[in-house]
């Protein structure tokens, strides 16, 4: 009880501070986050709330704070060292803490809400190892490198539990700033690649708040794509992003899909000539001429991007004319094809183009940002009446014409309604679709079920084609944050 109590008073010391401009605060601030983060403290609710909320007012105070010293160009006095290291030892205290919450997670996420905040906890540590690497860059530090480890390990934890693509509020000082733990671990990775050593602080502030609006629009794909993908990460390796290498592929290689980079790039450039600053940078902090170089240093990154890809764009028919009606979310896909119809679920989008592999669709920006990225959507044949399965891989915003244009891949155009039924006996059958591929063998048979399903185990039973097929759902090749696409092996037909 005493380590509750002592934990508690610092925490209300800690939250009574108004600055962080001297030493004196922030030792303040890194006794609460080491006594709130503790090992073998009280892993409760409680505990956790006071040091997310901790962790809140430091960073609402630093933002407020760093904007004299971020402006600075000359070498990092005395002080600003003080000032670095103490802000990065307080980050890597906050982290420990949120990996220790996680590592005992079954002590305090024991019902609904407490797994809600389990997604957050995660993303926080991220954002913790985030700062304190991005305070290490300030300091010129090239021979201090990023814990990879820990930092893939996050998203993993994330990623194999079902959740890394769940959005939810960061900070609760900042309602608007909304992330995934995908999104932020895109953000360290691209921010890694960016610093090679030449930008300012005032550019690496002006790249980590663009990135905190950006990298929501980029995704992480589990199968290669030459169209595509031209960076990766190895989640099991202790480094950052890298180029692809055709000869080397393999389960642990999360390939980097940016495919809204351009759009963003150019509202950057349309909202500089205007003399405005993007949405998200710290408004009038630094000098327009910082963000312009920065600008360049995107623009090279993308034209890098357009270089290693632009043998490999696929032909697109636009079509002006054509509308298409189509459901959004995976619970309504699976309603209509479960026969359970719902015309009001459906809505009309109008076609911008299509190609081999997908859709390009516009809808107003307003009902666009209901649709989720990496969400299941459908599309109704028009010619067969039947609905095509698809994925959002891309949304663009056009904001002078109020309008979003959702990009689709196609999971299958002719997927089948099943129900997953538990070979156990006493299990509750689950729809699903089965989405047949285009090898003639099966191989490319996959099922698209809930993520619960796949965490179950099995295997299930599946009623189809006149047939009773026992059926064990083996390998993830793709994910949203509430369905997997999975493969199967089977291992029995009646």
């Amino acid at each position: 009880m005493a380590s509750v109590a002592a934990a508690s008073a610092e925490a209300d010391r800690a939250l009574q501070l108004k600055s962080v401009r001297d030493p004196g605060p922030r030792a303040q601030f890194l006794a609460a986050m080491r006594e709130l983060g503790r090992e073998g403290g009280d892993y409760s609710m409680s505990r956790l709330q006071r040091l997310v909320a901790v962790d809140d007012h430091f960073h609402t105070l630093l933002a407020r704070d760093q904007a004299e010293f971020l402006t600075g160009n000359a070498a990092p006095t005395e002080a600003d060292r003080d000032f670095i290291v103490s802000v990065q030892r307080i980050c890597l205290e906050a982290a420990n803490g949120y990996q220790r919450f996680l590592r005992q997670r079954a002590a305090w996420a024991t019902n609904r809400e407490a797994l809600d905040a389990m997604f957050r906890v995660t993303g926080l540590a991220l954002n913790a190892i985030h700062a304190f690497v991005k305070w290490g860059y300030f300091g010129n530090e090239a021979g201090r490198s990023v814990p990879w480890k820990q930092v893939h390990a996050l998203h993993t934890l994330a990623e194999t539990d079902g959740y890394s693509q769940v959005p939810f509020v960061v900070f609760a000082s900042r309602p608007q700033w909304t992330a995934s733990v995908q999104a932020l671990y895109l953000r360290t990775l691209l921010l890694d690649m960016l610093h090679t050593g030449k930008l300012s602080r005032a550019q690496i502030e002006i790249a980590d708040n663009w990135l905190d609006a950006w990298c929501n629009e980029y995704a992480l794909d589990t199968e290669y794509s030459s169209r595509h993908h031209l960076f990766c990460v190895d989640v099991a390796s202790d480094s950052g992003l890298h180029l692809v290498r055709r000869d080397r592929h393999g389960a642990s290689l999360r390939y980097v899909r940016a495919d809204s980079l351009k759009t963003q790039i150019d509202e950057v450039q349309a909202a500089l000539r205007q003399g405005n600053l993007q949405p998200g940078a710290p408004a009038t902090a630094f000098p327009m001429g910082e963000q312009v170089a920065l600008l360049g240093v995107l623009e090279k990154l993308y034209h890098s991007i357009v270089a290693g890809s632009e043998n490999r764009q696929e032909a697109r028919t636009v079509l002006d004319d054509r509308e298409v009606d189509v459901v959004v979310g995976f619970a309504r896909l699976l309603a209509k094809l479960h026969g359970q119809d719902a015309e009001a679920d459906i809505e009309r989008w109008r076609v911008q183009d299509l190609s081999s592999n997908g859709y390009g669709l516009v809808v107003e920006r307003a009902t666009a940002d209901a649709v989720m990225l990496h969400g299941v959507m459908g599309v109704r044949n028009q010619a067969t009446g039947r609905w095509i399965a698809c994925t959002v891989v891309r949304k663009l915003a056009n904001r002078a014409r109020g309008e979003m244009l959702v990009g689709l891949e196609v999971l299958s155009y002719t997927p089948v309604a099943v129900d997953l039924v538990p070979a156990k006996a006493g299990g509750e059958p689950s729809p699903a679709l089965y989405l047949p591929g285009q090898e003639p063998a099966g191989r490319q048979d996959t099922i698209l079920a809930h993520a619960r399903d796949f965490a179950a185990g099995g295997p299930f039973v599946i009623n189809a084609g006149g047939a009773v097929w026992r059926v064990a759902m083996s390998r993830i090749v793709s994910r949203g944050s509430d369905w997997i696409r999975a493969r199967f092996e089977i291992e029995s037909k009646a």
